[in-house]
């Protein structure tokens, strides 16, 4: 069975928990909990069959699950290859700390995916001759915003 389907079930079980799936070397989480990785941890997400996720170094463990517990996220750790056999959980905090971490992860990291986008985008075009236009134009809509937002000051506009 595939790592995403077998977390899918298991998230119905514990919808509030980090599912991760220890295959190889590396713990992965998908989904809504590679948003709360990639937030709390900056691990960057990537495509897995389609779904966003994150992994780890087993290495990590230790460290990610005192960190979870310090936040109060319950988490349940399987060994893809041994069936997904458990290997640890820790289910004892209420689900609205999930939540409440989800949502904000999500608006942070759905921004800085789209940044990204735009940064690698205007990176394809460093040269060509249209790239100063484009620029810019950047640059004039964010000196607009400057006034209604904070920007850092080693940004020159």
């Amino acid at each position: 069975m595939a790592a995403i389907n077998m977390v899918k079930t298991i998230k119905k079980v514990y919808p509030n928990s980090i599912i991760m799936v220890k295959i190889g070397n590396f713990y992965y989480v998908y989904d809504k909990d590679s948003f709360i990785f990639s937030y709390l941890f900056d691990y960057k997400i990537k495509d897995s069959e389609g779904y966003p996720s994150c992994a780890f170094p087993l290495t990590s463990f230790d460290k990610i699950t005192s960190i979870l517990k310090k936040t109060k996220l319950n988490y349940v750790a399987l060994n893809k290859a041994k069936d997904f056999e458990e290997l640890e959980k820790h289910t004892e905090n209420s689900g609205e700390i999930y939540d409440q971490i989800y949502k904000d992860a999500e608006k942070v990291i759905t921004r800085s995916m789209r940044i990204q986008n735009i940064y690698d985008i205007l990176m394809s075009e460093i040269e060509s001759e249209a790239i100063n236009d484009i620029l810019m134009k950047v640059e004039q809509l964010i000196k607009s915003q400057s006034e209604n937002c904070v920007i850092r000051s080693y940004v020159k506009i």
